[in-house]
């Protein structure tokens, strides 16, 4: 579309309503309709929306007084529904991931974690029969977890610490993250580097 170019003014003629008391109190009605009419809609969302939260509040109530056992299964829907898919799913990522990365990582994942567990009781053990003042305190039993369970413990971690080595390469630029630092994550002096 072209614009055409528009001719000037050359004057301008100026046009007055002028309302009487009577035209100016119906234009009052006009506006203050209008006004209501504007915050009656926005009003009618509000009662819709709290009719809504107070049947839901309602239904709740009157739920939880004639079935209680519905309410309990109802509140712990959730946590089953996620235990059962992690129960499902878990399998299946871990041989995934398994399959996918160099070595078994979530196996050795579970084998530290497993060391871990038993470095716990071993501290455990010796701090109930070890120490003098504790009402457990057995000298025998002390002497066996000192020499033989600790000996028998650290054996296995170093068998452990060893695989770990020899299976992950960590000098090999096609790793996106440490399978070590994956295995050995939160683990504490399971790991021989926080040692």
């Amino acid at each position: 579309m072209i614009a055409m170019p528009r001719k000037a003014t050359d004057k301008v003629i100026e046009h007055r309503i002028t309302l009487g008391d009577l035209e100016r109190a119906e234009l009052k009605k006009v506006v203050t309709a209008e006004t209501v009419k504007d915050y009656g809609t926005a009003l009618q969302g509000v009662g819709t929306v709290a009719l809504g939260i107070g049947g839901l509040i309602g239904g709740t109530a009157l739920t939880m007084y004639l079935a209680p056992q519905l309410w309990g299964l109802l509140k712990d829907l959730p946590k089953t529904v996620f235990d059962n898919l992690v129960e499902v799913a878990e399998p299946v990522l871990d041989d995934a991931v398994d399959w996918a990365a160099k070595g078994s990582p979530i196996e050795h994942r579970r084998m530290a974690q497993e060391l871990a567990r038993r470095r716990g009781e071993l501290d455990n053990n010796i701090t109930y029969f070890c120490t003098a003042s504790s009402v457990g305190y057995n000298a025998d039993v002390c002497t066996k977890l000192n020499t033989q369970t600790k000996r028998e413990y650290f054996d296995d971690l170093k068998v452990f610490n060893d695989m770990v080595d020899a299976t992950y390469n960590e000098t090999s630029t096609t790793h996106l993250f440490s399978m070590k630092a994956f295995i050995y994550q939160g683990l504490g002096d399971i790991n021989p580097n926080n040692r």
